[in-house]
């Protein structure tokens, strides 16, 4: 494929918008050589959306199951796909196609055990490599390492993407106690220091800004972004 081919292809199809292509995306045989050429997403994203109760309207309480998170708001996880883009949209179109099911987004709401504390709303993201594709599970551990240590270096650089900041501020700023519930990671890991993450025994949820989270037997290990703070489809943008 020439470069012009691969430009015209994905003007029509990307590649986290969905797979496979609907019919109205299918422009040419052109379509599917882009698919074919491009290589298969590296990790899967899980999504966790955090609001105050009373905003979250009906329909979406019944589409999505919720529950309130350990740190107070309300909470719903979308699950992990390698192609999160339509189930994030299908959110965002829940909301704005419902009659009363639109709000002020919230980065931080008044704690509902302690009045006198505050606490983030966050659109965190769950990223974790795919055992499905062959070049990824033949290298398991050095996907996970590299997967966490880029993280680890590029969180800092798009941290005013993270910061939704509020209204009375004259600039985007992070909540109060942003930093004492995830902390900047100032090191990288090695691959032996993976394997201990990786091991069933690891069970963890450290409030670090990237961390390596497992919580319960039932769920698996994922390396969480915890700063984000802004809307989901922010995360979206982000998360790609």
């Amino acid at each position: 494929m020439t470069i012009s081919e691969v430009d015209s292809a994905s003007e029509f199809y990307g590649e986290l918008r969905g797979d496979p292509p609907s019919e109205e995306e299918i422009v040419s045989d052109r379509d599917f050589a882009w698919i074919k050429y491009y290589k298969k997403m590296p990790v899967t994203f899980g999504f966790e959306i955090e609001q105050l109760d009373s905003d979250v309207c009906e329909q979406l309480r019944f589409a999505y199951p919720w529950h309130y998170d350990g740190s107070g708001p309300y909470e719903t996880a979308l699950p992990p796909s390698t192609y999160p883009g339509r189930m994030l949209k299908g959110f965002i179109d829940t909301c704005r196609t419902t009659p009363g099911c639109t709000w002020n987004w919230k980065s931080e709401i008044s704690h509902p055990r302690a009045p006198s504390r505050f606490a983030g709303c966050g659109s965190h993201i769950h990223f974790r490599p795919r055992k499905d594709v062959d070049y990824i599970s033949a290298q398991w551990v050095e996907a996970w390492t590299s997967a966490y240590n880029t993280l680890v270096e590029t969180v800092p650089l798009v941290l005013p993407m993270f910061a939704y900041g509020r209204e009375r501020d004259a600039v985007f700023t992070f909540r109060r106690e942003a930093f004492q519930w995830a902390k900047i990671v100032k090191r990288r890991v090695s691959a032996a220091t993976t394997l201990r993450f990786l091991d069933l025994s690891y069970f963890g949820h450290p409030y670090e800004a990237v961390a390596w989270n497992r919580k319960i037997v039932e769920k698996p290990l994922t390396i969480e972004m915890r700063l984000n703070e802004t809307h989901p489809a922010i995360a979206y943008e982000l998360a790609i």
